[in-house]
């Protein structure tokens, strides 16, 4: 699973972004302004 952190603004272009990209994708919205969107870490179960 790929976590994703994005502020509104970038939301539509992460989901069209990984929509187009395989596996599982958790996205994690942050308040305006405080996170731009950040690349993906990995978590191992």
């Amino acid at each position: 699973m790929q976590h994703w952190q994005v502020d509104e603004a970038g939301l539509d272009g992460l989901l069209a972004e990984l929509s187009k990209k395989p596996g599982i994708h958790a996205v994690h919205l942050s308040a305006d302004g405080q996170v731009q969107a950040a690349p993906p870490t990995t978590k191992s179960r």
